[in-house]
């Protein structure tokens, strides 16, 4: 029974058309970032230390009476809430405990199970020899808890065969 694992696909290269289109957005934000600040200091150039600090009294100013407006109108408002605190109700299912009954009809094909117990014991075999070492931890680096999935499942099934209850914590060797 062989197993092939897939590489996990890598980024694609950056065309060179994507690299231009990068470099063309880039180009212009800085052109107009340039071209701002230049105005802005054109503009600025004839204040004095009286203009500059008239400029901040009124942006202190306004910042500072939207926000007492907002907070006057917040402690005074009556008529309209903006939101609401509710009770949060939990759904039903989150109040059930233990496992789901999935009854006797849902049985696992002895097929399946056979299959589910050779590749455990492929990958058991596997840690035998160096090479095959390599690629048990080369599966387990890609896809950890497989082997701790399997064991699982395969216990899990043994359960089911033997009726003993499904509830009790599963062991894993």
């Amino acid at each position: 029974m062989g197993i092939s694992i897939k590489p996990d696909p890598k980024p694609s290269p950056i065309s060179q058309g994507d690299k231009q289109a990068f470099l063309n957005v880039q180009q212009s934000a800085q052109k107009l970032q340039k071209s701002w600040a230049n105005w802005m200091v054109k503009l600025t150039a004839n204040f004095k230390r009286q203009h500059w600090l008239i400029a901040l009294a009124l942006f202190i100013l306004t910042a500072a009476g939207y926000n007492s407006y907002l907070i006057i109108d917040s402690l005074f408002s009556k008529g309209r809430i903006i939101f609401s605190i509710h009770q949060i109700h939990t759904p039903l299912f989150f109040l059930e405990k233990g496992e789901a009954d999935a009854g006797p009809d849902i049985q696992l094909p002895p097929v399946e199970y056979e299959r589910i117990h050779q590749f455990r014991l492929y990958l058991d075999n596997l840690g035998a020899s160096p090479t095959g070492k390599k690629v048990l931890d080369s599966i387990l680096l890609h896809r950890p808890g497989l082997l701790d999935s399997v064991l699982y499942i395969e216990e899990y099934y043994k359960r089911r065969e033997a009726n003993e209850p499904l509830n009790k914590s599963l062991k894993t060797k």
